[in-house]
């Protein structure tokens, strides 16, 4: 007679529970872009590129303000509803809750604000 003796088998790690924030929010949103103060909104898209497990290179182009700016690196940290994206260097903030991207920079004198969504 043969005895089978079901063993379970568990991971002696937390990686499994780690979620990677940059894999996660990377992508390509579109939405509209504003500057504040001004009521004129455009067509723009932020790219988010994985640099790290925390920290993503923000890409933000929109032709109708003439914006192409060049790559921004942001670290990432989570939040009750999300994730939330800051520059070390730069003058440029934002979020991301529920795939949509908020986010708010300064080049020149003006102040830009993006939503929009991948």
């Amino acid at each position: 007679m043969a005895l089978i003796v079901l063993l379970p088998f568990t991971s002696c790690s937390d990686d499994n529970d780690m979620v990677d924030a940059a894999e996660e929010i990377s992508g390509t949103y579109a939405g509209e872009m504003g500057i504040m103060g001004y009521s004129e909104l455009a067509r723009g898209y932020v790219t988010l590129t994985r640099m790290s497990s925390d920290a993503v290179s923000v890409k933000v182009i929109c032709e109708e303000f003439d914006l192409d700016l060049a790559e921004i690196i942001m670290d990432i940290t989570s939040s009750d509803s999300g994730y939330s994206l800051k520059s070390t260097t730069k003058a440029v903030t934002g979020s991301v809750v529920s795939k949509t991207l908020m986010l708010t920079f300064s080049t020149g004198s003006y102040t830009f604000s993006f939503s929009g969504s991948k």
